[in-house]
């Protein structure tokens, strides 16, 4: 007889936050749902572009998923009212959400949960945390063994400094000369 999943199953945890596995909170909009009383809900960005106001007047907290090709300038300053937002990864070789976090952080001052999902790779997890990313939706079993072990893909050396702490590899200011 076949096993049947029950409420008392243990619940598969693939958020990756604050150096830990926990429990999701967050769900997608559901494509015929109705835009008021949402509370954690993630929604597309066409969807809040067209229904800014409808989703503006939610009391529940909103937030907001990015797909590759997606305009994050068209957001704009309107990233600041989403409690959450989730990049999407449908491949490890697409680097556009990494770009997408830099931006959000960076020009738009988002300081909200900012997560990525989808193909995620251990030897990425560094350059994700290093982006902006501080959430991570993680399916890839080699990944989510690595991450429990505290493997992060720690990176020390840097030939494009991306914060004013790290120091690229070669230089050393004691050898410049005015010119």
């Amino acid at each position: 007889m076949d096993k049947m999943h029950t409420s008392s199953d243990a619940e598969v945890l693939t958020l990756f936050k604050d150096g830990a596995f926990v429990a999701d909170t967050w769900r997608d909009l559901n494509e015929d749902e109705a835009l008021t009383g949402l509370d954690h809900v993630h929604v597309p960005l066409n969807v809040y572009l067209e229904n800014k106001a409808e989703l503006d007047a939610n009391k529940g907290a909103i937030g907001l998923a990015l797909v590759p090709g997606d305009d994050v300038d068209a957001l704009g300053e309107d990233a600041t009212k989403f409690a959450s937002i989730v990049v999407e990864f449908p491949a490890f070789t697409d680097g556009r959400g990494y770009s997408y976090a830099r931006l959000l952080r960076e020009r738009y001052n988002y300081e909200g949960e900012l997560r990525a999902r989808g193909d995620i790779l251990t030897d990425q997890v560094a350059y994700f945390f290093r982006c902006g990313f501080d959430a991570l939706t993680v399916v890839n079993e080699a990944t989510k063994k690595a991450l429990q072990e505290n493997d992060t893909g720690a990176v020390s050396i840097y030939m494009q400094p991306v914060a004013p702490s790290e120091v690229p590899v070669g230089t050393r200011p004691f050898l410049r000369r005015a010119n």
